[in-house]
């Protein structure tokens, strides 16, 4: 299969599978909601919270230096994998000894028993692993293994929760739960570990930990800052408006996931492929593919944005219905979001990663700053808006920077000043057309039509999907 089809079988793959994996977690928001209480729900979502944050900490990030690594270490890439593998163990193995010496000072803070502490570790280290594996995957656009391997996470987890909660735990939903999930992690955590050194064992090669360290080191800030721009909003939102309008914005948030999980299953892909780009120096083919790619961001956007009131007719209850007033801002700040892994693969690229980081924290603080000086005044809806703004400009710091790292011009400025300009217009139309049903869906089929013909005539791309999805 010619790279091209690869890439292409690869993007609708990892899409589709992860859009599966998604609706699986929708489809178990209720079983859940039933067999725990709204407590053990809140101890959980604390220790996911915890995991996030510990994952990004304990796992150094070490992942995102593959794409780097392959090019660098070629036949010896496996190699440095399982080398990355062992400095993560070390890792786990330091936290574990600090945590538990500490753990008599910090319990009243964790409200967690130590067995929930030393799993919670296990769990970050396994959850690691597996973007490990994931990355390595993507690089091969092995798109069954992603899905084979997050398939029987997402299964077993769900299945061992539930049997845990019903029996030995029917009394402590909550570490049943936390129990279910991070069992199957370990598991496929120690699966990793094999599959690697069983093709490779690791080296003492104090060569694959400085590059390792000085590439991943200034990405466990930005990884951190991601976090702070995802979850702190409804923090302070709980904090000035409270938890009720917290709940609201939450929900909105669940229309964002749409574009997150596509963002996700694209970049897996339009990040090696940019690589293999540039390795080869072919700057021609990466400013055409990149405004296309942008445009296809564009288009999704403004489907999602234009359909959003009926997203939440299906999602939602009667209750949340003013949440439409939040979703299109975010999700416009997210099509910002999208789009800022174009330029910013070009950073990882050349390894120019304290950039990134640089960026992901200032992005931060300007979105605490702007949450703290308008959510008081505005409510949580301006939460929205703060979001949108703050990727708005968090995509425009990093597409600058590329100019000034890259000598010559990589991508077509005007291609994005427009698409730019088109999305901005295309949220104001959205929000202007929010009671005009038939108005919007209209534009909806017109939007398809349109962009789906002019894929036919430019790729055939109608004629290719179906000879993979065949294949």
């Amino acid at each position: 299969m010619g790279n091209g089809k690869k890439v292409i079988k690869a993007g609708v793959g990892y899409t589709i599978s992860n859009y599966l994996l998604k609706g699986l977690s929708f489809f178990t928001i209720p079983i859940f909601a039933r067999l725990m209480s709204t407590a053990d729900y809140g101890i959980f979502n604390t220790y996911a919270a915890y995991d996030s944050v510990l994952c990004i900490i304990v796992g150094m990030t070490l992942h995102s230096c593959f794409k780097n690594a392959k090019y660098k270490y070629n036949d010896k890439f496996e190699e440095f994998i399982s080398t990355c593998i062992l400095m993560a163990l070390v890792s786990l193995g330091t936290w574990m000894i600090l945590i538990n010496t500490i753990y008599p000072l910090m319990s009243d803070i964790l409200q967690m028993s130590r067995f929930v502490v030393n799993i919670l570790l296990l769990n970050c280290i396994g959850n690691a692993f597996i973007m490990f594996y994931n990355s390595y995957v993507e690089l091969q656009y092995e798109y069954k293994a992603f899905l084979k391997l997050a398939s029987t996470n997402a299964l077993s987890s769900i299945a061992l929760s539930i049997i845990l909660i019903l029996t030995v735990c029917h009394r402590n939903a909550a570490l049943g739960r936390i129990v279910g999930t991070a069992l199957p992690v370990i598991a496929i955590g120690i699966y990793i570990i094999c599959f690697f050194w069983k093709k490779q064992k690791p080296a003492k090669k104090s060569e694959y930990c400085k590059f390792a360290l000085r590439f991943s080191g200034p990405t466990i800030p930005h990884g951190l800052s991601q976090v702070v721009l995802s979850q702190f909003d409804r923090i302070m939102i709980t904090n000035i408006c409270g938890a009720a309008q917290s709940g609201l914005y939450s929900f909105g948030y669940n229309i964002y996931s749409l574009m997150l999980v596509t963002a996700n299953s694209l970049d897996g892909v339009w990040g090696p492929w940019l690589f293999e780009r540039l390795h080869k120096n072919d700057v021609k083919t990466v400013k055409t593919i990149a405004s296309r790619y942008a445009f296809g961001i564009f288009v999704f956007s403004v489907i999602v944005m234009l359909s959003a009131p009926e997203l939440i007719w299906l999602l939602g209850t009667e209750e949340y219905r003013e949440v439409i007033y939040v979703v299109i801002p975010i999700v416009l700040g997210g099509f910002f979001s999208f789009l800022y892994t174009i330029p910013v693969q070009v950073e990882y690229y050349y390894e120019k990663t304290n950039y990134i980081a640089m960026c992901s924290c200032g992005a931060a603080v300007l979105n605490i700053i702007l949450n703290w000086f308008f959510i008081p005044r505005y409510g949580y809806i301006a939460a929205a808006y703060t979001t949108l703004v703050t990727y708005l400009i968090y995509f425009v710091f990093h597409y600058l920077i590329v100019k000034k790292i890259v000598k010559q011009p990589l991508f077509r400025d005007r291609d994005f000043i427009i698409i730019i300009i088109l999305a901005l217009c295309a949220g104001f139309i959205a929000i202007a057309l929010i009671h005009q049903v038939f108005v919007r869906w209209g534009l909806i089929i017109a939007v398809i039509i349109c962009y789906l013909s002019w894929a036919q005539k430019e790729y055939g791309i109608l004629t290719k999907v179906k000879i993979l999805v065949r294949k």
